[in-house]
C-alpha cells in the first residue's frame, strides 16, 4: 500500500471515528420520553409563556405512550371535528380555521401530535400508525365514538392513515393539502441526507434547528408572527422535537401512501372534501392532486388560485369556505 492510500485510509478513519463520537453525544437514544414544552424552565419557559402559552381551556389526556395536549373549541352539542396540524406546527398553528369551524356551530377538538407543543415525546417510531393510535387514544379519552377528521399536510397523512385502520371512527375526511403523495425518490437533496442513518442524525441534531428557523415566514403581520412564533418554541425549546421530526421524515405518514390513500378513497369516495393550493411547492401542485384524484376520483376537489402550501395559516376564510359548505351539505 502506497503513502498517499494509507493517509486515506487513515483520513477514513479518523472521519468515521469523529462521526461516531458526534453521534453518541448529539444524538438522543431512541428509547424514553424527552418531555414537551411543559418540561421547559428557566428563560426558555418566559419565552414559551410569550410566544405559545397554554389556554385556560387546556387539557392533558394520560394517554398510554405520554400525556397529549388538546382543547376544545365550540358548543358541546355541535357536529364532532377533529384537527391534525403539520409536521413543525402545534394545535394553535392556525387559530382562525379552527375558530370558523367553532362560529358555525361544530364542535372543534384540537390537539398537538406527538413530539410538538405541549404534547409528550415518547420514544419510538413515528410512523402513520403511531400518530393514528394517539388519535384514537385522544377520541377514547374525550368519550367521542366518531367525527369529521380535518389533517392539513402532514396531518392529512394521519388523517388517511386513520381512517385506514379505524374507518368506524370517520365520519368525513376534510384533506388540506395533503402529505403522502409524493415518493422517497422526489425527496430533494437535503431531505436525502437527512434520511441517511447516523451521519443524517448528526446533521439534523447539529444544524437542523438552523435549517428549520430559516424557513419560517420573514413577513410581519400578525397572523405570520404568531405563526412563526408557535413553531420557533417547537424547534428551539421541545426536547422531543427533532427527534420526532427526523423520525417523521424517515417513518412518518408524509410519501409513498400510494396504497393507503386508494384503499381510504374506495372507503370514503364521497365522504371527502380536498381542498389544495395551485402554488403549492410542497405537496407539489399538480403532479400530487393528479394522483389524489386517480385515488378519490368522486371526491369533492377544490382549487384554490394562487394558494400555497402555507395557504390555511394566511387564507384560512378561503379555505375553510368550501369545507364548510361541503360539512353542510353532508350534515
Amino acid at each position: 500500500m502506497s503513502w498517499l492510500e494509507t493517509a486515506a485510509t487513515v483520513a477514513v478513519a479518523l472521519v468515521a471515528v469523529a462521526i461516531t463520537i458526534a453521534y453518541m453525544a448529539l444524538v438522543p437514544s431512541d428509547d424514553g420520553n424527552m418531555g414537551s414544552l411543559v418540561s421547559v424552565t428557566g428563560g426558555a419557559l418566559e419565552e414559551v409563556n410569550q410566544c405559545n402559552p397554554l389556554h385556560p381551556d387546556s387539557k392533558f389526556a394520560p394517554l398510554p405512550l405520554g400525556p397529549t395536549h388538546y382543547r376544545f373549541l365550540g358548543p358541546a352539542s355541535g357536529p364532532k371535528v377533529v384537527c391534525i396540524h403539520g409536521i413543525t406546527g402545534t394545535s394553535t398553528s392556525s387559530p382562525r380555521s379552527t375558530e370558523i369551524l367553532a362560529e358555525r356551530g361544530y364542535r372543534v377538538l384540537i390537539y398537538d401530535v406527538y413530539g410538538r407543543g405541549y404534547s409528550s415525546s415518547p420514544g419510538t417510531i413515528y410512523s402513520g400508525s403511531l400518530y393514528a393510535q394517539q388519535l384514537k387514544d385522544l377520541l377514547d379519552h374525550v368519550g367521542w365514538e366518531n367525527a369529521t377528521v380535518v389533517g392539513v399536510s402532514m396531518g392529512g397523512g394521519v388523517a388517511v392513515t386513520f381512517a385506514d385502520i379505524f374507518p368506524e371512527r370517520v365520519d368525513n375526511l376534510v384533506l388540506i393539502c395533503p402529505a403522502g403523495l409524493s415518493f422517497r425518490s422526489e425527496l430533494p437533496i437535503n431531505g436525502k441526507f437527512v434520511a441517511l442513518p447516523v451521519i443524517g442524525s448528526v446533521f439534523a441534531h447539529t444544524f437542523g434547528r438552523q435549517v428549520l428557523l430559516s424557513n419560517l415566514p420573514k413577513e410581519k403581520s400578525p397572523v405570520a408572527v404568531h405563526y412563526a412564533n408557535v413553531v420557533r418554541m417547537n424547534i428551539l425549546h421541545h426536547p422531543g422535537f427533532i427527534r420526532a421530526f427526523l423520525s417523521t421524515i424517515r417513518n412518518g405518514p408524509i410519501r409513498d401512501m400510494g396504497d393507503c390513500y386508494e384503499r381510504v378513497g374506495k372507503a370514503f369516495q364521497k365522504k371527502t372534501v380536498c381542498v389544495w393550493g395551485n402554488k403549492d411547492k410542497v405537496t407539489k401542485y399538480p403532479v400530487e392532486p393528479i394522483r389524489f384524484k386517480k385515488c378519490f376520483p368522486e371526491a369533492t376537489f377544490h382549487e384554490i388560485e394562487n394558494g400555497e402550501h402555507d395557504m390555511i395559516i394566511f387564507r384560512p376564510d378561503e379555505v375553510m369556505s368550501p369545507i364548510i359548505s361541503f360539512l353542510e351539505q353532508r350534515n
